[in-house]
């Protein structure tokens, strides 16, 4: 054996061998270090497609100076890799109770019509903000990925109350219609105080 291994032949075959071995060690550690990060790219990938439209840049304004009216702002983003289509739009009141301050109200000329509009009641807790079939003429709102829609939404109310709300966004991929899903707006609070007339706006705004 000793001579074998001495002998330059043995040497040489030792050296293959063990080079043989280095080899496939190192071609099954790099095919598995491939497996593994083709597998987390097909995991982020999965990740990424499921996700869906998210509502974002909420705003919600001051009390119109002459109206219980105020603006609530924000955008629809679709974080998903596929096409998403909006199934809902709507606002859910999830707590309301009476206030007995009251606020200014002057008097203005008609105010612009907004892109929406919501009349919050006493006795309804959710509200399609869209309000209408979608048809032909009327698509469905259809976002691509990372497209962002901006929504304009006039609330009022009849009712000197204080209210509490979010908005929520359903949803459904284009390609697979069956699966669904949701995002929502934290927590909102609006007040509708009793308002008493002082008269026309003072300065540029007057007439």
């Amino acid at each position: 054996m000793l001579d074998f291994i001495n002998s330059k032949t043995g040497a040489f075959a030792a050296i293959s061998t063990v080079v043989a071995l280095a080899y496939a060690l190192w071609r099954f550690w790099t095919e598995y270090q491939k497996r593994e990060a083709d597998k987390v790219d097909a995991d982020k990938k999965r990740s990424l497609a499921a996700q869906g439209l998210a509502i974002a840049d909420v705003h919600l304004s001051a009390l119109d100076p002459a109206a219980n009216a105020c603006r609530l702002q924000f955008v629809v983003t679709n974080m998903g890799s596929a096409q998403h289509i909006m199934s809902t739009l709507r606002l859910h009141v999830t707590a309301r109770r009476e206030i007995d301050t009251s606020a200014p109200s002057v008097t203005m000329a008609p105010l612009n019509v907004h892109q929406h509009r919501v009349c919050l009641l006493p006795d309804k807790d959710v509200y399609d903000i869209r309000e209408r079939v979608f048809d032909k003429d009327n698509p469905p709102l259809t976002l691509a990925h990372a497209e962002t829609e901006a929504f304009v939404v006039k609330l009022v109310s009849e009712e000197t109350m204080r209210f509490v709300f979010y908005v929520e966004v359903g949803w459904y991929a284009a390609a697979e219609p069956g699966r669904t899903g949701t995002g929502r707006t934290d927590s909102l609070e609006v007040a509708f105080p009793k308002r008493i007339s002082v008269g026309p706006m003072q300065g540029s705004l007057g007439t």
